[in-house]
């Protein structure tokens, strides 16, 4: 039900079905989806890790492996939880599930920067990397900038 106050509208917690019954498949989807994505995280990360020859061992790689972390405790936390608030309500399941959800998309979306700025920063400013190579220092400090604006807070216009 949608309330309109003033021309706005809001949902009320009487308009969300809370109640809706799950189905077999729709739980197996959510736990198959689980398992699928804990595998192939996991497998991504124990490939950098145990690396003989330490030839993955580059800043590329790292932010791979943290992209696979991040999705590998989506997986492995918030997507069972979230199939299991299909069948059991309960605040507390909703709530570990989206806090999971949040900090995970997060950090994905601050990798993938971190690779966006790493990859201009590898064809812009080559004499930073030896041998095709560069140190995690030289790139921290290649990024700051982007650090600095995400820190800087926009003044509210008043009207």
């Amino acid at each position: 039900m949608l309330n309109t106050t003033n021309g706005s509208e809001s949902l009320t917690s009487s308009s969300i079905n809370w109640k809706a019954t799950p189905t077999i498949t729709q739980t197996s989807v959510f736990f198959t989806l689980a398992f699928i994505t804990v595998v192939g995280n996991g497998l991504v990360i124990i490939a950098v890790v145990v690396d003989p020859l330490k030839e993955l061992r580059t800043v590329s790689n790292y932010l791979v492996v943290n992209l696979a972390i991040a999705d590998f405790l989506l997986g492995l936390i918030a997507e069972p939880l979230w199939g299991m608030a299909l069948w059991i309500y309960s605040k507390k399941y909703h709530v570990a599930a989206m806090s999971v959800i949040i900090v995970s998309t997060n950090t994905t979306a601050l990798t993938v920067l971190a690779m966006r700025v790493e990859r201009y920063v590898r064809k812009s400013r080559i004499h930073l990397y030896t041998n095709g190579k560069m140190s995690l220092s030289k790139l921290l400090q290649s990024i700051e900038a982007p650090k600095i604006l995400c820190k800087v807070r926009i003044p509210k216009q008043r009207g």
